[in-house]
């Protein structure tokens, strides 16, 4: 868990994970989840944003926070912006903090209080989905029909690995989400207090059953035999749960509406970040159910969901090879290529409405930068002989190259191919060295036993030009 006794100081180039909250609750239940924090680092006048620096193991991670009280997508657009302007080397992002449930008619997912929900791609039939769908984006039609128009992007596909592992690791092992929440119940009174599993119980009510004291914060006048009897379950720990995750710029409690989401969408959950980030800035949400998004809306639950989202989170994060990280491109080229084909888009239809009444074979395409107009031998664009991306000469190469190896992708100093000490060569170790020592004259290649040299060295006196049989001293 989290260590603050020597906070170290990293650059901006140094973090490559950029994990985004929108309150301040969800804000320091991921800051619990650093292994260590780190030192702050000066920003430019531009950047707006309060970050939290640390690490979870050799991920190096800057948290973000929306202003408080300025929340829902136009918000998470800003603060994402900012965090990707400051800190360059950022490879994915993660929304990370609570959401409204939205439980199936058929308990088929059964979701309850506490338990995560994480966007992935999706087939329903509304069609694919990325995994996040803006609900309230889209055309209002004749006879009071909404048409929603637009996609979201997917997650990182690098995102997307991981998760295919951590599932698989799951279907044999438990998650270690428990354990992390476990360490926060160690650390003091009040972080157990704050993020602890609430003593309230978890009540789903009738959709057509509202709220009976508008003003109140809790349940406590409400007909408990309005409530939907589910089947216990045999343990208190949360289930995560994967699909579609529903955004819009507003607060979600009508159950009725919730309910049509479910229906029409396969939503798992209802939120209002993040439909404001997958497009503008490639991220994984992960939200800890914190209620039902129906009039019995409180925030009893909210801190135990936070901190279950930022466990899941850790142990997502720790699934994630940091050398696949290392090698994926940064959100910043990512978001630069994407403008850059829209840009070349046009430029390539018009190339092709002037070669229009020319034959196929005379329509020049270079596989090399996709672009028309020359082949792929006459391509001005460099291609690098190190690491094979194009768009740099070797010489401009940032990937590292071992010289003790020769292997592309770590330094000397990383290098896990050892040195024998005594031929000089890599490869084995001293003790595995096939090369015979002969202790007499220190030289390689023969054994004492077939030494012929006629000087050497003495082990008695420990001179040299003499051997210990003929010492005189």
């Amino acid at each position: 868990m989290i260590t603050m006794a020597s906070k170290m100081r990293l650059s901006h180039a140094d973090y490559t994970v950029g994990w985004i909250c929108a309150l301040p609750l969800e804000m320091a239940a991921a800051k619990l989840m650093l292994d260590e924090v780190h030192e702050n680092l000066p920003l430019q006048s531009s950047d707006q944003n309060n970050y939290i620096f640390g690490n979870i193991e050799r991920h190096n991670i800057v948290i973000a926070c929306l202003p408080s009280g300025v929340y829902g997508i136009a918000s998470a657009a800003t603060v994402a912006m900012q965090l990707r302007s400051s800190f360059h080397s950022i490879r994915f992002g993660l929304m990370v903090g609570i959401g409204g449930g939205v439980p199936s008619k058929d308990a088929d997912p059964d979701i309850r209080l506490g338990d995560v929900v994480v966007s992935v791609p999706t087939n329903t039939d509304d069609g694919a989905h990325g995994g996040v769908v803006q609900y309230d984006y889209g055309k209002a039609m004749n006879n009071g029909i909404f048409q929603r128009t637009g996609t979201l992007n997917s997650p990182p596909p690098i995102l997307l690995t991981a998760l295919s592992k951590l599932r698989t690791t799951h279907y044999t092992e438990e998650s270690r989400v428990p354990e992390f929440l476990d360490g926060i119940n160690r650390m003091g009174p009040k972080q157990a207090a704050n993020f602890a599993r609430p003593t309230q119980a978890d009540c789903l009510y009738m959709t057509d059953y509202h709220h009976v004291i508008v003003n109140s914060h809790n349940c406590d006048g409400c007909d408990k035999n309005m409530a939907i009897q589910r089947t216990n379950r045999v343990h208190n720990n949360p289930e995560i749960h994967y699909g579609v995750i529903a955004s819009a710029n507003q607060v979600m409690k009508d159950s009725h509406t919730r309910d049509k989401l479910g229906c029409e969408l396969g939503a798992l959950c209802v939120e209002m970040e993040a439909a404001g980030l997958m497009n503008n800035y490639p991220c994984l949400v992960v939200r800890g159910i914190c209620d039902y998004a129906d009039s019995h809306k409180n925030e009893a639950w909210q801190g135990y969901a936070a901190a279950d989202a930022a466990a899941f989170t850790k142990e997502l994060l720790l699934a994630t090879s940091v050398k696949l990280i290392e090698q994926a491109q940064t959100v910043q080229r990512i978001l630069s290529d994407s403008d850059t084909n829209t840009d070349e888009t046009s430029e390539n239809e018009e190339i092709l409405e002037n070669t229009a009444n020319v034959s196929y074979r005379h329509r020049r395409k270079c596989y090399k930068c996709e672009k028309y107009g020359h082949w792929k031998s006459e391509c001005p664009v460099p291609t690098c002989t190190k690491c094979g991306e194009v768009g740099h000469w070797r010489n401009e190469c940032p990937v590292p190259t071992c010289w003790k190896c020769g292997e592309v992708g770590h330094w000397r100093n990383e290098c896990s191919v050892p040195t024998c000490w005594t031929c000089k060569e890599n490869g084995h170790l001293s003790k595995e060295c096939p090369v015979p020592t002969c202790w007499k004259c220190k030289s390689l290649g023969h054994y004492a036993t077939t030494c012929t040299r006629q000087n050497g060295y003495c082990f008695k006196c420990g001179d040299w030009g003499h051997f210990a049989e003929t010492c005189w001293k």
